[in-house]
């Protein structure tokens, strides 16, 4: 009867130790899941880091080249009002773009370093800019000697006005060309970040569960290990004395 009790309570204390074993198996699983979350969330804000550099990086280059169409129409509208009315007053903006325009030009050859088309468009951009700045010269110097007749100030409007057309296309070409680098790079992010937000949470929150879970099991096993222990010494001392006690009677 003591045997089979004894064989009884070894067996509740080797279940004991295969539950805690499972339980701290769970603790460290969950562990490793939190690491795991961590590396994503990690890589997730890398990721929206990245993207909000390239966004601020894109706005950069197209302030800057809204920048030299506004200054280049401000010019060409002083250079019409001096066409009209021979006041100096109007030629202000055009004595000053060709200095302000060269350095958006270097601004934008320093954010397009590493972007070989956009620099092949800057410097397409810049010879047009020339272009146009070169013709405004040419009247305003004609008009200034007398040089030039009223047909050929017509003609260089005109021919002004087909410039300017070409510079639009070339800012427009330039900026579309940043808007889809940057659509690229978000749907490349997209792909990439597999979980959203609220994913992560609810995988933060299950591991925290299951690690407090695992946690409490642990110890209460261990509360209960130590007093089948107890029960276990108690129970082999008894068998002890009732062999002494045999021995004896024999």
């Amino acid at each position: 009867m003591s045997l089979i009790t004894s064989s009884t309570q070894y067996m509740h204390v080797k279940s004991i130790f295969k539950s805690a074993f499972f339980l701290k198996s769970a603790f460290a699983l969950s562990i490793l899941m939190l690491l795991y979350i961590s590396s994503i969330s990690y890589k997730h804000t890398k990721a929206l880091n990245e993207s909000s550099e390239l966004l601020v990086h894109s706005y950069k280059i197209q302030f800057q080249l809204e920048h030299v169409l506004s200054m280049l129409k401000d010019a060409e509208t002083g250079h019409r009002g001096y066409i009209i009315t021979r006041n100096a007053v109007f030629l202000k903006p055009y004595k000053s773009v060709q200095d302000k325009i060269y350095t958006s030009y270097i601004r934008l050859k320093a954010l397009t370093l590493h972007d070989q088309p956009q620099q092949a468009n800057l410097d397409i951009l810049l010879q047009l800019i020339y272009q146009r700045i070169d013709l405004i010269s040419y009247t305003l110097k004609g008009i200034s000697d007398k040089t030039i007749t009223e047909n050929e100030i017509a003609q260089n409007l005109l021919a002004g006005n087909e410039i300017m057309d070409k510079i639009r296309i070339q800012i427009n070409k330039m900026e579309d060309l940043e808007n889809s680098v940057f659509k690229e790079h978000q749907k490349k992010y997209e792909q990439e970040v597999v979980f959203s937000p609220i994913s992560i949470f609810i995988f933060a929150v299950f591991s925290l569960l299951v690690f407090i879970l695992s946690f409490i099991k642990i110890n209460q096993d261990l509360g209960v290990l130590k007093k089948a222990n107890k029960e276990l010494l108690i129970t082999n001392e008894s068998i002890k004395q009732a062999e002494i006690i045999g021995e004896f009677f024999t």
